[in-house]
């Protein structure tokens, strides 16, 4: 089982939880993403195909192949709270480039949704830099 901290971020009166392992990496956990880039909350893993979903935005849709052939499977993870969960983590910067593709593509209706606040927000700022500071 992953052991993680976590920290919450508020950002444009969007919160984002990031977690970090024991090496230091910096994850997002995939229900944040997906509340984020299509207002629902907890998706369905099978139902809302969110596994192929991941891969597909990773090998097919960013400008960039920095993340293909990231592989993304269900893992069990325990915070420093002793909370346990089943979830799928996303790399930060993986995260950060996610809502960039999805700001910049699904304006959204209305415009100013929480993807397109958090996107604006990332041209300019780090989630990286704010993790750092509260971890």
């Amino acid at each position: 089982m992953k052991q993680l901290k976590r920290c919450f971020l508020n950002i444009k009166d969007i919160e984002i939880e990031v977690c970090q392992d024991v090496r230091g990496i910096y994850f997002v956990r995939h229900h944040i993403y997906w509340s984020i880039a299509y207002g629902k909350k907890n998706p369905d893993l099978e139902r809302n195909c969110v596994i192929y979903n991941l891969e597909l935005l990773v090998n097919n849709r960013l400008s960039t192949v920095k993340w293909a052939g990231y592989k993304f499977q269900l893992e069990k993870v325990c915070f420093d709270d002793a909370m346990e969960v089943d979830t799928i983590l996303i790399p930060l910067q993986m995260f950060a480039d996610f809502i960039g593709y999805h700001a910049n593509n699904y304006r959204g209706n209305p415009p100013d949704n929480e993807c397109t606040r958090l996107g604006h927000w990332l041209e300019d700022n780090s989630l990286k830099e704010l993790a750092i500071a509260n971890f």
